[in-house]
Formats: structure tokens, C-alpha cells, sequence
């Protein structure tokens, strides 16, 4: 029998997070997933030059995007400012 416990995350380089452990107007509360560094803990960045890491125990830390591919609330926004600028 296989003990090994599976990771709760399986987040890839790029990945969109969001932390609902964060408050709103926290900074943090959203991050690019870097990597998962050897003590375990997810490394976290803005995309402009800020690193953090967050637990990987956080069982709030949810995927909502890529960089690639922009959550569907972000898209609106963006949108929504490029309507507006004309």
C-alpha cells in the first residue's frame, strides 16, 4: 500500500492564484505561481518584481487563471477600459 500523501495543489509555473485567506485590498491576495521551493512553500510574485511565499498547507489558494489566459473577471476589465477609452 502506498503511503505517500498527495499534494493538495498541483500548480504549474505561470498559474493565476488567488489567496481567500487575504483580504481584498491585500497585495498578495493574488499571485503568479512560480515554483514550489525544497522547504514546500509555494513562491508567489506580482509579475513586477515582488516575491513572496505562501503555505502549501493553504487550503484557500485557488487557481483562477494563467498568465496566459487572464481570469474572465480581469478580461471583462479590460475590456470594459478599452470600451471606455474611445
Amino acid at each position: 500500500m502506498n503511503n505517500q500523501v498527495k499534494p493538495k495543489h498541483n500548480f504549474k509555473f505561470g498559474d493565476l492564484i488567488e489567496n481567500h485567506y487575504a483580504s481584498e485590498d491585500n497585495p498578495r491576495r493574488i499571485g503568479i505561481f512560480v515554483k514550489k521551493d525544497s522547504k514546500g512553500h509555494f513562491e508567489m510574485t506580482d509579475g513586477k518584481g515582488k516575491f513572496w511565499l505562501s503555505a502549501n498547507d493553504n487550503d484557500k489558494l485557488v487557481k483562477i487563471g494563467s498568465v496566459k489566459h487572464p481570469p474572465l473577471r480581469r478580461r471583462r476589465e479590460i475590456q470594459s477600459e478599452s470600451n471606455s477609452d474611445g
